[in-house]
């Protein structure tokens, strides 16, 4: 079998050397703490990226939960998870709170999910390869399971992406040549991770990007309509003119025009994206909300936040803001406040540490 990709014009970012080099393992586990204390532990920890609650029937008498995590140069990290069924939750507050724009590719040792995306529905069983889209709303219900996550910035992948937008809620199925290609090279990375020295790290993070977007391109199972080939190189060109006009009214014809393209065209581009319009409102939304729970920004009055991000009025940022976080911008400000849950007063010791919380939380930025 031979393995293709389709020519891109860009190169994979990198961040400085010396992050490059680098690599850390955490691993955070229950095992020692006291059984009544083990699911509010676990729901402290992983409240980083998901609001958890053990299934219905589920005795916390019997519940553990360990995460084996590396950060590759600042880039990447892969994890190994191990708990019991659970219901996993990513809504609009988390959304708004993190601003996470990450890919999660994960497959399953042991065990299943079942992911709800409005109407869509994920099956993920063993062998398979399931895509989540961090900066999308997520919910989840497992069995007991063991999986691994490799977690991508989406600066990183989606310039080898033949449908970059097209990925959440994705499952490819092991019976695949290519998903079992991936799944092994995923179960391999984890394996000689434990003793790859930090030094090796920059050879490893463009292969593994290159063989996760060989697998994504090269089936189109689960995968929602998109552009073709040749209007993708036209897609990416007319996204990267948006990112620069953001803050003021864009004027499509002109950019049109700069981009040799009939308005019609490009309108048609974006419809799987939810329109020209769409679009740029959430790319803006997403900006927006990043620098409100800024703490640099704590300051600035919202109605100086939504016109520095494109919006004509404060009324009608709160509305759009509302309509995709669920929640006012004010609301949404004091969040970094409301959300901190109660503290379970375990202390990294007891469960091993905690650093994966912090990678995802201000790593994997780029």
């Amino acid at each position: 079998m031979r393995l293709t990709l389709a020519p891109v014009q860009f190169r994979i970012t990198v961040i400085t050397p010396m992050a490059m080099g680098s690599l850390q393992k955490s691993h955070f586990t229950t095992e020692k703490l006291p059984q009544s204390r083990k699911v509010a532990a676990w729901r402290d920890s992983i409240g980083t990226l998901f609001d958890v609650s053990t299934n219905p029937g589920q005795p916390d008498h019997r519940f553990d939960a360990s995460v084996v995590s590396f950060l590759l140069g600042g880039q990447l990290m892969l994890s190994r998870c191990e708990t019991h069924a659970q219901h996993f939750k990513r809504n609009g507050l988390k959304l708004a709170n993190d601003g996470l724009d990450h890919y999660m590719i994960q497959t399953h040792i042991s065990g299943s999910q079942q992911l709800q995306r409005g109407s869509k529905q994920s099956d993920t069983l063993v062998g398979d390869i399931l895509v989540i889209d961090l900066a999308e709303q997520h919910d989840a219900i497992t069995t007991d399971f063991d999986n691994l996550t490799l977690i991508v910035p989406r600066p990183l992948l989606s310039p080898l992406l033949n449908a970059p937008d097209s990925q959440s809620a994705r499952v490819l199925k092991g019976s695949q040549p290519l998903t079992r290609l991936a799944v092994n090279y995923m179960k391999d990375l984890f394996s000689v991770l434990a003793t790859c020295e930090p030094a090796h790290v920059p050879q490893v993070i463009e292969p593994t990007l290159m063989m996760m977007a060989a697998t994504l391109n090269g089936s189109t199972e689960g995968q929602e309509k998109g552009p073709g080939a040749l209007a993708f190189g036209l897609l990416t060109r007319a996204k990267m003119e948006i990112e620069k006009q953001l803050h003021q009214p864009i004027a499509m014809d002109a950019m049109c025009k700069q981009m040799g393209c009939s308005r019609s065209t490009l309108y048609r581009l974006f419809e799987p994206l939810g329109g020209v319009r769409g679009y740029v409102q959430d790319r803006r939304l997403r900006r927006s909300a990043a620098a409100l729970l800024s703490p640099q920004q704590r300051g600035t009055r919202i109605c100086d936040i939504a016109h520095n991000h494109g919006f004509s009025s404060e009324a009608h940022y709160s509305r759009a803001f509302r309509k995709r976080y669920g929640v006012t911008p004010s609301e949404a400000r004091v969040m970094p406040d409301l959300l901190q849950v109660a503290s379970s007063s375990v202390c990294a010791q007891e469960v091993g540490d905690r650093e994966y919380e912090y990678w995802l939380s201000h790593g994997l930025r780029l």
